[in-house]
């Protein structure tokens, strides 16, 4: 059985129905939360005290706490030997960090933010060998700049139908390469 590293949040509508689609089809599926810290995490009392402290001290804290998770993730990826490690955004795990990833199986995104989130797209597309994405402007214009690893892929439809596609493009992808 191949394996996943999802790594997603369950805060996002988006996570259950990734894990459940996963695991569908075929996939022995394992999870780090990106925000699974109380720093981060909405709604938890340390959270909410954190976002009333100074700036400085909040970003302090809230890197802190980033940089906790991307060794949750390396520690994940190093025992679960995944084939796949799929991401859903988490557009504040570090650079360094996605490149050892990729150095361990090919590493996915399905971004479902469009044009206001342009900035951390840009930042992230080259970090990844598939980058997927719910808005066909940010498609054209990352094609526009050179970037072949992105596709369109809308968030209608059955989430299952929609990773389907996701794990066609990669696999077929990747039995050419």
């Amino acid at each position: 059985m191949k394996k996943i590293l999802l790594i997603s949040t369950p805060s996002s509508s988006l996570h259950d129905s990734l894990q459940k689609a996963l695991v569908a089809l075929g996939f022995e599926v394992h999870v780090v939360d990106f925000l699974d810290h109380d720093v981060l995490k909405i709604g938890h009392p340390v959270h909410r005290a954190v976002a009333k402290m100074p700036e400085m001290i909040r970003d302090h804290l809230q890197n802190k706490a980033f940089k906790q998770i991307d060794e949750k993730i390396l520690e994940a990826a190093g025992w679960v030997e995944p084939d796949y490690i799929f991401v859903s955004k988490a557009k504040n795990i570090d650079i360094p960090v996605l490149e050892q990833l990729r150095k361990i199986a090919p590493t996915l995104n399905w971004y479902p933010n469009g044009m206001g989130n342009i900035y951390s797209i840009r930042k992230l597309i080259r970090h990844y060998d598939y980058f997927f994405n719910v808005d066909t402007e940010v498609v054209e214009l990352m094609n526009k700049e050179g970037h072949k690893n992105v596709y369109y892929l809308p968030l209608s439809g059955s989430i299952e139908d929609r990773v389907r596609e996701i794990m066609h493009i990669v696999t077929d992808a990747r039995r050419w390469t």
